[in-house]
């Protein structure tokens, strides 16, 4: 910068490069080192750089000649400067990359978005398309080209620890910017990815209010020898963030619930009815919800726009049944404009549709409406299970809900639909159905209008594990149907894919646990079933599992009853927890993760009996009953025989490969690494299956194949007595 000598200064200041006399208002202060330009400041660091003493620090600021205007867009344009000369330029520019963001101690498997968003193809679903989101309504805002203040990590830290740079925004991918310095043209080798709700990042003009020093990056230090005018040249009319974009972004961030909130929420160990719970715990307008009855153990997380909780008397408005203290008497809620009109739906019991198995998120199946509510709510019964006159399985669904559809919606979208038990997949019809039955549609509208909801095949996001939706998962667009959305968790087979719409609040952009602090699943890792070793021995080679045991023959993969059903009773950690995404056989809260190579130890314990004090409206205080799984069990047998193999002679790769054979494949690791073999399988309990995998919905399905498995060996064991006798 040029001095203004034309004013008398109140003390005498000289210029420490030239000895140039200087006003005080017209220096670059950073420091105690002074300057009366960018020019002697370069060349005393190259003088001093050679002798080994400590350099100077600078402060580059913004003139204050040419102050933020904000425009109507809701952003801040840079108003017109005087252009100046033009900066001139030198080829030298050293090569710069980015440091590596270094991971603190315990923060390993933390997963870092900003490591993968360089990867060609990858396409980030945008907050704008995910509206319950900070910044979602401002975020058209945000463009590429906009000049942002960054800290400069490339500085030397003799001139100033903490220094800024302006920077360009080169592309988004949710909440993340590709950002490049100003001085790197077209070169793109020190371009970084960073969150643009960082801490490091301001907008145009922060660094001259608060008086921090702008600095360019070393590495191209000698491309410009006038960096004003390179500053004023490139800002001029750029545009910035808003001036409002910190108080947005906080606003966005505040729940209307908090701590010590009661609301009614569906009962995670009974579907069918409600709960009266707490709000514990509240992260970027993510709630922990606990139960009355249930102590520290007994609660979920969802988000404050979640279809299963309610406000406090919503249950007596509508009719639901719910468990609550005796005491318990709420007022009901407002009638709205619109109850009328689903009151006159003329819906009945008994009537079908089509909906989304809360058992099963990955299947939309037949149904039946079993009990019609208040104000437009039904009781559903997913077709395709065994009759279960207890009701436990029922859920409580809106008639215009986006997870109920009418029948023939599958069908005229492209999706397989899941038919009543008995029937075909391939054959199912709705109208034969309707004859053979004497049944009639629920007269459920389709939905003439869909959604530009901007969500595509392939995009990526954050989103919440349903069936325990405290994980918060890396996750994959896998199909589009409408304002439907099949969401694909990353590593995970499709069977673990659940179905949401376009504006479900467990839909979030990358990013999003970056800004809450909220720790993210990253995709699960190759699960690698231990493999079988060889040993030569005198020329001949002979196939052993691990410990010795000869290898048995593998097993056709048996056929997996798609209506079986797991109901979980497994408890929700009150925390965010790492785990892994949950299989889509369980209760609609159950914890059902499959353990990874990385993950620590399960602290899962089983859950006590819940001995259930409370009343309830309808006066129904049944306990739920767990369902057992009861898939035939395929034994291996042994080479050249018939018969089943005795277990208590299993290797504990003949354990992994007998799990292999049930689609128990992932859970292999865990039994391998705890040494289970056959003796050892045949002793495990429900608890301590429980305890291995972390999982109550698993551990249910592999205690039923040990006991099939115990029934057919016995069996084996009685035919063969009798042979001998």
């Amino acid at each position: 910068m040029s001095a203004n000598n034309n004013s008398t200064p109140k003390q005498a200041v000289c210029c420490f490069h030239c000895a140039k006399p200087l006003s005080i208002s017209s220096l670059c202060q950073a420091g105690t080192k002074r300057f009366c330009s960018q020019e002697c400041l370069m060349l005393s660091l190259n003088a001093t750089s050679s002798s080994g003493q400590s350099k100077p620090s600078t402060n580059v600021k913004r003139p204050a000649t040419s102050p933020l205007v904000n425009d109507q867009d809701g952003e801040s344009s840079l108003s017109s400067m005087d252009d100046g000369a033009q900066a001139s330029s030198s080829n030298h520019v050293d090569t710069y990359k980015p440091p590596k963001k270094k991971k603190k101690k315990g923060e390993e498997d933390v997963y870092d978005w900003t490591e993968f968003l360089g990867n060609p193809g990858l396409i980030a679903a945008s907050v704008v398309q995910v509206k319950h989101t900070p910044l979602s309504r401002m975020w058209e805002n945000i463009s590429e080209g906009m000049k942002l203040e960054v800290e400069n990590k490339d500085v030397d830290c003799r001139i100033s620890e903490t220094a800024f740079w302006v920077a360009s925004v080169i592309q988004i991918q949710g909440y993340y910017v590709l950002l490049r310095y100003e001085g790197f043209g077209n070169d793109g080798s020190g371009d970084f990815w960073i969150h643009l709700c960082s801490e490091s990042i301001h907008n145009v003009g922060w660094c001259a209010n608060k008086g921090k020093p702008l600095i360019p990056p070393k590495s191209i230090a000698k491309k410009f020898t006038d960096w004003r005018s390179f500053l004023v040249h490139r800002l001029t009319g750029a545009r910035t963030l808003p001036a409002h974009f910190s108080s947005k972004l906080e606003s966005g961030l505040k729940s209307v619930q908090k701590v010590g909130d009661m609301l009614e929420v569906v009962d995670k160990n009974k579907i069918s009815q409600l709960s009266l719970a707490t709000v514990t715990h509240v992260v970027g307008r993510r709630l922990h919800v606990q139960y009355w009855d249930n102590g520290e153990g007994g609660g979920f997380w969802c988000h404050e726009e979640s279809r299963l909780i309610h406000p406090c008397g919503w249950a007596k408005t509508i009719g639901h049944l719910i468990s609550c203290p005796p005491t318990y008497n709420p007022d009901p809620l407002p009638t709205t404009p619109y109850d009328a009109d689903f009151e006159n739906m003329n819906l009945k019991a008994g009537m079908k549709l089509e909906a989304i198995d809360p058992l099963n998120l990955s299947a939309i199946c037949a149904a039946t409406i079993k009990k019609v509510l208040r104000r437009g709510y039904v009781m559903v019964r997913i077709d395709c299970y065994d009759d279960d006159s207890s009701g436990l399985d029922w859920f409580c669904y809106h008639i215009s809900s986006n997870s109920v559809f009418p029948c023939g919606f599958s069908r005229t979208n492209g999706v397989v639909l899941t038919p009543p038990n008995g029937y075909d997949k391939a054959t199912f019809d709705w109208d034969e159905y309707f004859k053979q039955n004497d049944c009639t549609a629920a007269p459920i509208k389709p939905k003439e209008k869909v959604l530009p909801h901007g969500f595509k095949e392939g995009m990526k996001i954050e989103a919440a594990d349903l069936m325990d939706p405290r994980l918060i998962c890396v996750a994959t667009i896998g199909k589009v149907v409408g304002r439907l959305l099949k969401i694909h968790f990353d590593g995970w087979e499709d069977e673990y894919d659940q179905w949401m719409d376009a504006r479900s609040p467990d839909i979030y952009p990358i990013g999003w646990c970056d800004l809450v602090k909220y720790h993210l699943e990253p995709p699960r890792p190759p699960i690698h079933v231990p493999k079988q070793q060889k040993k030569t021995k005198k020329g001949k080679k002979k196939n052993t599992g691990k410990g010795g045991a000869k290898q048995v023959p593998p097993v056709a993969k048996p056929k997996v009853d798609t209506n079986t059903k797991v109901v979980n009773s497994s408890n929700s950690s009150s925390t965010p927890k790492m785990s892994a995404p949950s299989t889509v056989t369980s209760s609609t809260f159950a914890s059902k993760q499959i353990p990874t190579s990385s993950a620590v130890k399960p602290e899962v314990k089983p859950k006590a009996a819940n001995n259930n004090t409370g009343t309830t409206y309808n006066g129904n205080t049944e306990k739920k009953v767990i369902n057992s799984y009861e898939k035939e069990v395929a034994v291996i047998e042994k080479p050249g025989s018939t018969e089943p193999s005795d277990p208590q002679g299993w290797s504990i790769f003949d354990v992994a490969q007998f799990l292999t054979a049930h689609d128990c494949a992932a859970y292999c690791e865990y039994f391998t690494k705890n040494n289970v073999d056959g003796p050892k399988l045949m002793t495990l309990t429900k608890d301590n299956l429980i305890a291995l995998t972390g999982k109550v919905g698993p551990s249910v399905k592999i205690y039923e194949l040990i006991s099939q498995l115990k029934r057919s060996t016995s069996a084996a064991k009685a035919r063969s007595s009798a042979l001998q006798k």
